[in-house]
């Protein structure tokens, strides 16, 4: 697949909002590239769900968000022999 060539705007455009995250927590950063890598490494179709998943979150309400996020912790913190 051919890749454009970007201008220096729309490089900068693509790039900034990343840097300021970047810059803001530098705790973080090991954690940013992780996800880079997983993203990286995923099949479309996970992308795709991925992204569906992302969309549903930004919609939701704040208190929603976080019963969401108590949710997948809970979640992983299960195991095989967790009762249900």
């Amino acid at each position: 697949m051919s890749v454009p060539k970007l201008s220096a705007e729309q490089r900068e455009a693509l790039v900034a909002p990343l840097r300021e995250r970047w810059n803001a927590a530098p705790a973080e950063r090991a954690r940013m590239l992780e996800r880079a890598r997983r993203w990286e490494s995923m099949p479309p179709e996970e992308r795709e769900r991925a992204r569906r998943g992302m969309r549903r979150f930004e919609h939701m309400t704040p208190a929603q968000r976080d019963q969401t996020r108590a949710n997948f912790d809970q979640t992983r913190a299960m195991t095989p022999e967790t009762p249900k």
